[in-house]
């Protein structure tokens, strides 16, 4: 038996490494797809795109870990089932449950091995992707000179160069207009020149040949200046590209936490919800006495000194004091709405962070018996099958965080129900398979199968 549950996992572990490769190829090509706008043009080094790359990696592991072992199971069974390897295990007395078990429990393996992942490398990551983000997001693109062209952004300068030597970052017919200083424009003109960076890669640095600088005052026209020059070096500040990361402090959002995290927030926030709950109690004991007590209040006479200017404001009125405690009320059922919603926000993280990882166990336990029952077909069933079934998953998945999110269900249910369900699907088909008796269930999945009982099942007529 040892030897068959080998001989099973190595029949998955194959399937399960290609189908992780495409899966993983597949959503990085769509991050390049997203990001591609908010990389290019930045003059962003190679490294710092590979780690922004690197660091997309994580979380579409985590999504696409189980689409991989739904593949891997409905391609491994196929070719099980189509070689009559499946019908000679059941003759030798192996059922179907004892066949996937090895895979059941390699899957939970696999569960808490991704359980762990969602709570250690996850959140770091993607704190980290959102901080790099924002860092390039704050970066200015590089600088690219362009012939003919007037550059008016750099840091007070314009300039024109009619010709570039791009191999030799040679530039020739230069003209510079410099607004950078409080006093007269100046304008430079040049018949070559070198173009390069400083080290920080932030500074560009002209160094001029053969020119001249003319400078008029723009106060008093007759005031012009002329000077000739054999070189002369211009450094424009802050033009370039360089990259640079920057600390974003400590602040992570839900997908940056890790299940620990959330929880300790959690329980902060129900802590305030109880003291809220408490105060408000108090309020409502305290607005109860001011209306028992209205009818007994003594009026207090209004003194005035003069033409009717008062020394004093009357005492405010018991209804005035019920009036602002319900509005202290109120302001205290908003601040606990607020808390609640954001409880129930973070727990549904908290069971995200569990329920898909999972999932690997729901879909082994569903797609064993689901492709035995879709016999017929190589990769275009299994592409089929998992597409379907993993875009249901992910529908019901969804719908359920937007609801937990809002606090229409509970959290637990909102993200474990697509398990339960998929996994009560999958011991039916699973027990019906064991049986080996028609089911309404195959029957519904598969309507050939149903065409062809009735068909094969038709009266035959008397001549």
């Amino acid at each position: 038996m040892k030897t068959l549950h080998r001989y099973i996992l190595r029949e998955h572990a194959g399937p399960l490494a290609f189908s992780l490769v495409i899966l993983l190829s597949i959503f990085l090509m769509n991050q390049v797809v997203l990001l591609f706008d908010k990389i290019v043009g930045k003059g962003l080094h190679w490294s710092v795109i590979l780690e922004v790359f690197g660091l997309c990696i994580p979380f579409i592991l985590a999504t696409a870990m189980p689409m991989a072992v739904l593949m891997s199971t409905l391609w491994a069974f196929g070719r099980l089932s189509s070689d009559n390897e499946i019908m000679a295990m059941k003759a030798n007395g192996i059922n179907l449950p004892a066949i996937i078990l090895p895979l059941l429990l390699a899957s939970l393996l696999l569960t808490l091995v991704m359980a762990w992942f969602n709570n250690t490398i996850l959140p770091d990551s993607n704190y980290r992707l959102r901080s790099i983000l924002l860092d390039i997001s704050y970066q200015k693109p590089a600088i690219e000179i362009k012939e003919g062209i007037l550059m008016d952004d750099l840091s007070g300068y314009s300039l024109l160069v009619q010709r570039i030597d791009r191999h030799n970052s040679r530039l020739y017919d230069i003209t510079i207009y410099d607004n950078s200083s409080e006093g007269a424009p100046r304008t430079i003109v040049a018949e070559e020149g070198e173009l390069s960076f400083s080290e920080n890669r932030r500074d560009l640095i002209l160094r001029l040949e053969d020119g001249e600088i003319h400078v008029v005052d723009p106060e008093n026209l007759r005031n012009y200046q002329r000077v000739a020059f054999q070189t002369q070096t211009i450094v424009i500040k802050d033009v370039g590209g360089e990259f640079q990361k920057k600390e974003h402090g400590r602040y992570r959002t839900d997908r940056e936490m890790s299940s620990r995290m959330m929880m300790e927030e959690v329980n902060d926030n129900r802590a305030r919800i109880a003291v809220i709950h408490a105060q408000v109690d108090e309020l409502m004991r305290s607005g109860i006495d001011t209306l028992s007590l209205e009818p007994t209040l003594p009026q207090m006479p209004v003194i005035s000194r003069g033409k009717g200017v008062p020394l004093s404001q009357p005492v405010e009125g018991a209804g005035q004091r019920a009036r602002r405690t319900f509005l202290e009320i109120q302001k205290k059922q908003w601040e606990t709405e607020a808390l609640q919603k954001r409880i129930d926000q973070l727990m549904v993280e908290v069971h995200k962070k569990y329920a898909i990882p999972f999932a690997s166990v729901v879909f082994v336990l569903l797609g064993a018996p689901l492709r035995l029952n879709f016999r017929s077909g190589g990769a275009g069933t299994v592409i089929v099958l998992s597409m379907l079934t993993f875009l249901s998953y992910y529908v019901f998945l969804t719908g359920g965080e937007n609801l937990g999110d809002r606090g229409l269900i509970d959290p637990f249910t909102a993200m474990w129900a697509p398990n339960i369900f998929f996994g009560l699907l999958g011991i039916a088909l699973l027990w019906k398979s064991t049986r080996e008796t028609s089911s309404l269930t195959l029957t519904i999945l598969n309507p050939l199968t149903w065409f062809r009982r009735r068909k094969g099942t038709r009266p035959i007529e008397s001549p």
